[in-house]
């Protein structure tokens, strides 16, 4: 009996039986020569994820991110444009993050990606997220994430403190030297700022590394 496709899944089981991709294969409808609308799917949700998608929102962007076409990228802008007016920010969805293990949990879909991405949580004066930015996706060094863009979202949503975080898709946690140099570099602007750093968290396939815990915000020499 051949699988049900993605639409069909969904008329059977409702929308919530739907994995990501096939999600978005829906949305997208159909594929391309080269590869089915659920590969595409697929491809899309395991190397951007959920955050890296809804933060495209412009069709050109999605169309020179996902190799996909003006019409596709079309309806997948308008499908999240559709849910982001839906959202209500008082729903609950954005938690409290009173730990690093709170941090790791929010982020755990991090753990799955398949490229590198680094993300910051802006906080306010109760450590509510009020914002979950995608800074950068691809290799961690200082020209890819800016202390610019990072602190201009702090500035515009008024954060009172921001937690950074990346994922090492190899698996390794321990911090590299461009880790280690871009956390120094964005702690020196905060305190500039006065808008603190409150941790950094690696998120890996098999846990999580919280610079915080390890004495790494410090001014410690070898930081």
């Amino acid at each position: 009996m051949p699988q049900a496709t993605p639409r069909e899944k969904l008329i059977a089981a409702g929308p919530a039986a739907l994995s990501l991709p096939e999600l978005i294969a829906v949305i997208l409808s159909a594929g391309t020569r080269k590869e089915s609308v659920f590969e595409i799917g697929r491809r899309i949700a395991e190397e951007y994820g959920v955050r890296s998608i809804s933060a495209l929102g412009s069709v050109h962007e999605m169309m020179g991110a996902y190799g996909i076409g003006r019409a596709r990228a079309c309806q997948l802008s308008a499908a999240l444009e559709l849910g982001r007016r839906l959202f209500d920010p008082g729903s609950g969805e954005f938690p409290v993050l009173r730990n690093p293990r709170d941090t790791a949990r929010y982020l755990d879909g991090m753990a799955r990606l398949s490229r590198e991405q680094f993300r910051c949580l802006y906080l306010n004066t109760v450590n509510r997220v009020i914002r979950d930015e995608i800074i950068s996706i691809g290799s961690l060094n200082a020209s890819l994430v800016h202390p610019r863009e990072v602190f201009h979202y702090a500035i515009h949503y008024s954060a009172a403190s921001l937690l950074l975080a990346h994922n090492h898709p190899g698996g390794s946690l321990e911090p590299s030297r461009e880790d280690l140099q871009l956390t120094r570099q964005l702690l020196a602007v905060s305190r500039v700022m006065g808008i603190p750093i409150l941790d950094h968290l690696i998120i890996g396939p098999t846990g999580w590394f919280s610079f915080q815990e390890h004495g790494l915000l410090t001014e410690a020499p070898g930081l």
